[in-house]
C-alpha cells in the first residue's frame, strides 16, 4: 500500500498530520470514533480522493458513552411528556384546488 498523508491546517493555524491508509490523524476523532475526523474529510476533498470517500459514503453517528451524558433529575424521575392540544377544524375539509402565485387558473 502506498502512504497517503497529509498536513492540514485548521482555521486556527494548528497543522495536524493525517494519514489516510493508516486512519489515523494527531486529533483524536478519528482513533476515537472510528470514522473519519474533519481534517481526514478535508484532505479527502481537497484531494479529490472519491475513493477513499466510497468507504464512508453513508452517514454513522457516534453513540456517546450513557455516563457521560448529564440527564435532568426531572428526566431521570420519569416525568410523562404529553403531546401538545391540537383543535381540529371544524366541517369539512375543503375540495377545491388553491392555486399557487406561479398558477392561473383555467376557467372552463
Amino acid at each position: 500500500t502506498r502512504n497517503v498523508g497529509f498536513k492540514v491546517t485548521s482555521g486556527t493555524s494548528v497543522a495536524h498530520h493525517v494519514s489516510l491508509d493508516k486512519r489515523t490523524c494527531t486529533c483524536p476523532e478519528f482513533k476515537m470514533l472510528l470514522i473519519p475526523c474533519q481534517y481526514a474529510i478535508a484532505a479527502i476533498t481537497i484531494n479529490n480522493l472519491s475513493s477513499c470517500g466510497k468507504k464512508h459514503c453513508r452517514v454513522v453517528l457516534p453513540v456517546p458513552n450513557p455516563d457521560d451524558i448529564d440527564v435532568p433529575t426531572d428526566v431521570r424521575e420519569g416525568v410523562v411528556v404529553l403531546p401538545p392540544k391540537t383543535k381540529h377544524p371544524l366541517g369539512r375539509p375543503p375540495t377545491k384546488k388553491k392555486f399557487s402565485i406561479s398558477e392561473i387558473p383555467v376557467v372552463p
